[in-house]
């Protein structure tokens, strides 16, 4: 399959990006939000943005699944798993036949002023067999997106090289998806050879009534898929994860995983 990816690159190692690039203190406020790759790819100028939220008050919910396949490819059964569960290292099984793979789900909501930063990210233990157009999405409750500030990313390392590149995504491009209720984005995976992945969207947004909510929710295509058939769902309660709901000619062409979700206090 073609794809098509906006590359940008960074030179700098994870830890070198915290040692010269801000204070260990400021460092691990933005780890309240964001990860180690994320961090490591931010400009000077996101980090002074995000450095003005209010981090301390993130809420943040992180989910880990096992998924478990009879026919080594990417068709999991997936199950929530502990976090202990999810960091011990994992036997290669006997079976050629069958296979493992983890992964997590994060949500966080961060006051930045009159708004919200919403923010989602699934994270590969180890790399997906099948590269083509995941999806990531959230669906709000009482809340009202502010659409032109949705963006996406993919962070990967290619393997031997010690820093993250990115593939990102704009609000107003062919990959995103906006509705009534929330948004996703298209994500065709990228083909190097790599030992990271990590997938996030995010946007800023403003409480609207009472009870406030985010659901966000990853599914992988386990099978090669087009960017139209991809984007063939709606926002809804009723599909994966609360999410995403693909109309029935393909829904099975993607794995069926759970989600997260969030009340804002």
């Amino acid at each position: 399959m073609n794809k098509k990816l906006i590359i940008m690159m960074t030179t700098l190692s994870i830890g070198m990006a915290s040692a010269k690039a801000i204070t260990d203190y400021d460092y691990n406020r933005l780890r309240n939000v964001f990860s180690d790759a994320h961090i490591s790819t931010m400009s000077e100028e996101e980090k002074e943005k995000y450095l003005t939220f209010d981090l301390e008050k993130t809420q943040k919910v992180e989910n880990y699944y096992k998924g478990t396949s009879n026919y080594n490819n990417d068709s999991y059964t997936w199950t929530q798993i502990s976090k202990e569960e999810y960091d011990k290292p994992s036997a290669v099984p006997a079976s050629v036949t069958y296979s493992e793979n983890y992964k997590k789900i994060t949500l966080s909501s961060t006051p930045a002023g009159e708004y919200y930063y919403f923010s989602a990210s699934a994270e590969w233990k180890y790399m997906p067999t099948v590269r083509s157009y995941d999806v990531i999405a959230m669906r709000y409750n009482n809340v009202a997106l502010i659409k032109d500030t949705i963006s996406g990313v993919q962070f990967f390392k290619q393997i031997g090289k010690d820093y993250y590149e990115t593939a990102e995504y704009a609000y107003d491009g062919a990959n995103t998806n906006l509705q009534k209720l929330g948004f996703g984005i298209s994500m065709n995976l990228v083909n190097n050879d790599i030992n990271s992945l990590e997938l996030n969207i995010s946007a800023l947004g403003m409480v609207s009534g009472s009870n406030p909510q985010v659901w966000a929710d990853y599914q992988h295509a386990i099978r090669d898929v087009t960017q139209a058939q991809s984007k063939s769902y709606t926002i809804s309660a009723a599909g994966y994860g609360n999410v995403i709901n693909f109309i029935p000619s393909i829904e099975n062409y993607y794995d069926g995983m759970y989600g997260v979700t969030e009340k804002l206090s």
